[in-house]
């Protein structure tokens, strides 16, 4: 636990913005992931378990203040949501059906409260609106809304053909990191032995220096969908054809609001609500689309002979979803 403490004098020793979290809640919930990971890397299960207390009461403390952004509070719950997860990754308990089915209620949960959150910045709002007694975790800029809920998605989207995908910490995004940013990444899947690392953000830039490198897999609004249209459009099959037709009526003809339309789609399927037979069958494509670009991702980080295998941590039984 000195090791923690460690990291708290330090960061409140230097409260660079650049390198640092300043605000009480950014530095909590960068905490929390901090114990998290000691909590994953000793080898003592007294003192893991006293690194996830510790991790707990940060949570805790971002989720009951009245100041915090909508940004950290998504930080700890995914924390939380996936804690006994981590927990079971450190125990090498196999992951069960009922730890699937309850992050998936919780993402959905998450992604309510992702579109109810108020913009709060200084042009639509006065400062110090923090300060309000009936201050609700805000977002600073509509995109935050947009890419959050991209990476929402991109979770329900794998989970639907037995893949998880775990939330990246801080540290992995790359915060306060001077080394290798071509590293950074938000997000990953465990396939064995081998982490999957995943870069979610709704436009890539390619011509920035810190952009992720080729170690690390893209996924955007425009890649999330363009290679299972490009599919459809270049089929042979009727049904493929008729499909495609029905995604490009009206506004679905740009790929980024079909993206979101999609986003809606896999809301609607995670609070099991009713999701008409043409978007199931897009969102199953989807699916597939992603498996297998993980599978050739793994294909460049590791040299096996059984690169052909597909992508599963958990059985797609497990996911069940109503249609009409």
């Amino acid at each position: 636990m000195r090791a923690l403490d460690g990291v708290r004098r330090a960061l409140l020793a230097d409260p660079d913005p650049d390198k640092h979290p300043v605000r009480p809640d950014k530095l909590e919930a960068y905490l929390a992931w901090n114990a998290l990971e000691m909590g994953m890397s000793v080898q003592a299960d007294r003192e893991a378990h006293q690194y996830f207390d510790a991790a707990d009461g940060y949570v805790d403390s971002v989720l009951e203040r009245p100041d915090s952004r909508l940004g950290p509070v998504m930080d700890v719950t995914l924390l939380r949501l996936y804690q006994p997860l981590f927990a079971g990754l450190r125990a090498k308990v196999p992951l069960s059906a009922d730890s699937v089915t309850d992050v998936r209620q919780g993402l959905s949960e998450l992604n309510d409260k992702l579109q109810i959150a108020p913009i709060h910045n200084k042009t639509t709002t006065p400062d110090p609106h923090l300060n309000w007694d009936d201050h609700q975790p805000c977002l600073g800029i509509e995109d935050e809304r947009r890419g959050s809920a991209l990476k929402i998605g991109l979770y329900e989207l794998l989970a639907r053909g037995g893949v998880l995908l775990y939330p990246a910490s801080p540290r992995e995004r790359g915060f306060g990191v001077e080394g290798n940013w071509n590293l950074k990444h938000d997000a990953y899947v465990l396939d064995g032995d081998t982490k999957l690392p995943i870069n979610i953000a709704m436009k890539r830039k390619a011509s920035r220096a810190n952009a992720p490198g080729p170690s690390v897999m893209y996924v955007g609004y425009q890649s999330l969908v363009g290679g299972a249209i490009d599919a459809l459009r270049q089929s042979n099959q009727e049904e493929d054809n008729q499909l495609y037709i029905t995604l490009r009526q009206g506004s679905l003809r740009d790929n980024q609001l079909l993206a979101q339309q999609v986003l809606f789609w896999l809301a609607q399927e995670a609070k099991l609500e009713p999701v008409h037979d043409e978007a199931v069958a897009f969102l199953d494509l989807l699916t597939l689309d992603l498996k297998n670009r993980l599978r050739e991702h793994r294909s460049y980080l590791v040299d096996a002979e059984d690169n052909e295998r597909p992508i599963e941590t958990f059985s797609p039984q497990h996911y069940k979803s109503p249609t009409t």
